[in-house]
């Protein structure tokens, strides 16, 4: 359950024991006209700098089942605050005010125009007045803001695809030749695929079953960040696709713990892997991130500490240097416009969103 659980250990890991601030000790210097951050393994805020407030709990057991939802997907929130919110067990997108009232729900269960079987990622686009949802099934769909369908966009069936601020889509996507290698890529694309340009590639061998899996997200101006977690690097783009910065971090690699490797070893006989694969000794250096509206880059990386269940969190400001590490019982799904929303579970064990207010001390 995250509640006020949840406030208490932010208050209290970030506030009373926070730690002075101290020098950046990193470098940017330029190279063929993109700019290298190099940054060391202590950020300048040692302690934290992270307050969270509870302002909004969407769901739960206790709440009417036809005001909420049932299985919380993607997530994204327009420039009124009202939350889009996709709903894989309902297969439909539902939209609440901001303070929570259901106004809308649109989609169904289906093959048609419109219609889901894996609702995942929603995106809104205000200046176009446009949503994306993002089936794993049957592709990418575009409605208007009041529910209704407009048109299905292209043919692939990408893992995660956003609208940016000028109704561009940017997805990935990936492709499994006959010998079962898979090439994952990162594209921009107009609405009718016209344009389409590539940001980033990767290859990942038939048997090379936990490879990492490259991750982006879209910031202000349309920047992209984009990361591929065999080293901790992520490359940002500006909104012509064109590489300007690379975010790099010292870092000390975390052995996979026994847990994460009996939930690997299971995944691979789930898929009947044809042979004993070998596990990987270390996790990634980081697996997802996300953009706040500020520009900073807050990066889920791996908790070093045995036993410890909190989810660690580097923060990079908009210039790339590391302003501090974070630990949160749960990872917010979405940082805008001043808050941070996270899928949580009640006592009971129903989905639940809650909205926090973000205050960033840097006095």
């Amino acid at each position: 359950m995250l509640a006020l659980s949840f406030f208490a250990a932010a208050t209290a890991a970030f506030l009373s024991g926070r730690e002075p601030q101290t020098a950046w000790k990193g470098t940017i210097v330029q190279d063929g006209g993109v700019l290298i951050v190099q940054n060391p393994k202590t950020p300048i805020y040692p302690g934290g700098i992270l307050t969270l407030k509870e302002e909004l709990s969407i769901g739960g057991g206790a709440a009417d089942p036809n005001k909420t939802f049932s299985d919380g997907g993607g997530l994204d929130v327009d420039d009124a605050g009202r939350i889009y919110l996709t709903d894989l067990k309902e297969c439909s997108v539902r939209v609440f005010d901001p303070d929570g009232k259901l106004i809308r729900t649109f989609g169904r269960m289906g093959q048609g125009p419109g219609e889901f079987r894996q609702p995942f990622y929603v995106s809104v686009c205000p200046a176009t007045r446009e949503v994306l949802v993002t089936d794993f099934m049957f592709g990418m769909h575009l409605f208007d803001m009041d529910g209704r369908f407009i048109r299905k966009i292209g043919t692939e069936r990408p893992f995660m695809a956003r609208l940016d601020s000028r109704g561009r889509v940017v997805y990935l996507h990936s492709t499994v030749d006959d010998k079962g290698n898979a090439e994952f890529e990162t594209r921009r694309a107009g609405l009718n695929a016209e344009s389409s340009r590539q940001i980033a590639v990767e290859v990942r061998r038939a048997l090379d079953l936990f490879a990492p899996i490259p991750y982006w997200d879209l910031g202000s101006h349309d920047r992209i960040a984009y990361g591929y977690p065999t080293d901790y690097e992520i490359r940002i783009y500006d909104g012509e696709n064109k590489l300007v910065r690379k975010v790099r971090r010292e870092y000390d690699r975390v052995e996979t713990t026994k847990e994460q490797k009996s939930a690997l070893d299971k995944s691979a006989s789930l898929i009947g892997a044809p042979v004993k694969l070998a596990l990987p000794k270390y996790q990634d250096p980081f697996s997802r991130f996300n953009y706040d509206d500020r520009g900073w880059l807050i990066v889920r990386v791996p908790n070093p500490k045995a036993g410890d269940k909190r989810v660690c969190l580097d923060v990079f400001d908009e210039e790339g240097r590391y302003l501090t590490l974070v630990n949160l019982e749960k990872a917010p799904i979405l940082w805008k416009k001043g808050k941070a929303y996270v899928f949580a579970e009640d006592a009971d064990g129903y989905d639940v969103l809650k909205r926090y207010g973000v205050t960033w001390d840097m006095k």
